[in-house]
């Protein structure tokens, strides 16, 4: 939460520049235009040419540290829709600012290691554009309740995880961009509820275009535990395409791909964890689960948008991890 907060303020600080900085910093070089040939005849000159260097620079933005800080890349990038479900890992490929609040809720199969029961989690991810191509990203944190018929009621916070994207390529005619990145996902949760367990890096590309009114978002992604004899290496994939129906209206559909590349040795079981966390289970490499969404994303106003998708196994439930059913809800606040 503290990382949700400071990109909040660096992102409303350089909202609050760029309304008060800069009509300040015109107005004293006016005052200085009208001052100075009452002050002295001699400055006219000096005080010209140094006016017309000062014009050369006004399309320079005073109060941005780098091009694109807190606005990120704009160009009509900023009114496609984001993906809803998979939070954790499925990274959309564009630069901006945004807050997104997250409710999120799953339940187990029966015959899995939990032996049913569900989970909520409430969480808020932030991002902040650092340029326009460069985003600082926070996407794990928040709270998880826990209720499972194999364990005890737990409740706690959850692992924190931050890094870096970058966009590799934009074309604006096509609203086609591809983005690479990495985050680091620290183990500082609650071991009532599967978190604070290991310590893993992820690593991901992803990508967007516009065909028309279909937009398209694909993403893939792997995870590498810092011990690997205690956590599970992994990769999934993710494709998120919506229609715009009308311009306020995006049905979605969605399809998650998960695999395990590893064992770890903490528990010799059958079932990990998906995108929830990392369990070390002993009995998984080589197994996969998938699951598909459906939903839609209503803009509510410019840069506010609430998504809402139903996910539902691709498979038998005996033989796709702790997935069974998931509701996911997000709203996205940009700036």
């Amino acid at each position: 939460m503290p990382m949700v907060f400071g990109v909040v303020a660096c992102a409303w600080g350089s909202h609050l520049d760029a309304q008060s900085f800069a009509p300040n910093w015109r107005s004293e070089r006016a005052w200085g235009v009208a001052s100075a040939p009452l002050a002295s005849p001699f400055r006219t000159t000096a005080l010209a040419a140094s006016m017309s260097e000062d014009s050369m620079d006004d399309a320079k933005c005073p109060y941005e540290p780098w091009p694109g800080f807190g606005t990120g890349l704009r160009d009509g990038f900023e009114r496609l829709p984001r993906p809803v479900d998979s939070p954790l890992y499925f990274e959309d490929p564009f630069i901006n600012t945004d807050l997104r609040p997250l409710v999120l809720y799953h339940e187990f199969p029966k015959d899995s290691l939990l032996g049913g029961g569900d989970l909520t989690v409430l969480a808020v991810q932030a991002r902040l554009a650092l340029t326009d191509r460069l985003q600082f990203i926070a996407t794990s944190d928040g709270h998880s309740d826990l209720e499972s018929s194999a364990l005890p009621e737990g409740e706690g916070w959850n692992d924190l995880a931050a890094g870096l994207k970058f966009a590799l390529y934009v074309e604006k005619e096509t609203k086609t961009i591809l983005s690479a990145g990495a985050r680091w996902k620290l183990s500082n949760g609650s071991r009532a509820v599967f978190q604070g367990i290991e310590d893993e890096i992820s690593l991901f590309l992803s990508g967007a275009r516009s065909f028309g009114k279909v937009n398209v978002i694909g993403h893939a992604g792997g995870r590498i535990t810092t011990h690997h004899n205690q956590g599970n290496d992994s990769l999934s994939w993710d494709v998120h395409v919506n229609y715009e129906l009308t311009r306020y209206f995006h049905p979605i559909v969605e399809y998650h791909g998960f695999y395990y590349l590893s064992n770890g040795n903490r528990l010799q079981v059958r079932d990990g964890l998906l995108d929830y966390g990392n369990l070390g289970a002993g009995d998984v490499a080589g197994s996969s689960a998938h699951w598909g969404s459906v939903g839609a994303r209503w803009e509510m106003k410019p840069g506010v948008s609430l998504g809402c998708v139903y996910s539902f196994a691709l498979r038998r439930e005996s033989n796709n991890d702790i997935f069974k059913r998931r509701v996911m809800t997000n709203l996205v606040i940009a700036w």
